[in-house]
């Protein structure tokens, strides 16, 4: 399952999904680029993309997100959260 993720002007992230969906503060997600997730594979230059994210809050539609590591998730392309 994959969940949209969306950048805000002032660098924070946060999931188009919430309690509804069954997110809980603390759950993690792996951020990645949709474009490379649609492909059949990874290779050794998306792997160095990807980041860990954790939610912080928790909303009923909607889940703020904190990146927790690796480098900050692509500034260009939309991005997916995948359940970590």
């Amino acid at each position: 399952e994959r969940i949209v993720t969306r950048r805000a002007e002032d660098g924070t992230y946060s999931l188009l999904a919430g309690q509804a969906a069954g997110v809980t503060s603390g759950d993690q997600f792996i951020l990645v680029r949709s474009v490379v997730w649609d492909r059949d594979g990874l290779d050794i230059n998306d792997v160095a993309e990807l980041a860990l994210a954790r939610v912080e809050f928790v909303y009923p539609q909607e889940s703020v997100i904190k990146v927790i590591a690796g480098p900050n998730a692509p500034d260009s392309g939309s991005l997916i959260a995948i359940p970590f």
